[in-house]
């Protein structure tokens, strides 16, 4: 997993996810765990952030095909708006993972 080994590197992270499988990383003195939707652009904390990591993506068919608007919203649409933020807030480093 990427948090912990950022972590191991002495970086602090902030975790934003939207939670729907759970929260499974350990509890760590340079992490922050928020719950939040990655559609919610204004509830994503960029202060101080000089990297994003970005990763949310609906991956399954099943549910691509159950609900493609909610698959464009995350892969696509969150997607655009996260670089778009990134950028106009001057984040040097941007991830599509």
């Amino acid at each position: 997993m990427l948090v912990p080994k950022l972590l191991t590197a002495g970086h602090e992270v902030v975790a934003f996810d939207i939670m729907w499988f759970g929260n499974f990383l350990q509890p760590h003195a340079k992490l922050k765990v928020i719950k939040g939707d990655v559609r919610s652009i204004d509830e994503i904390p960029f202060a101080s952030a000089d990297a994003i990591v970005h990763s949310s993506s609906v991956t399954d068919d099943s549910c691509r095909d159950l609900d493609p608007k909610l698959t464009w919203e995350i892969s696509c649409l969150a997607t655009m708006q996260l670089a778009d933020r990134a950028a106009r807030r001057g984040i040097p480093r941007f991830i599509y993972a």
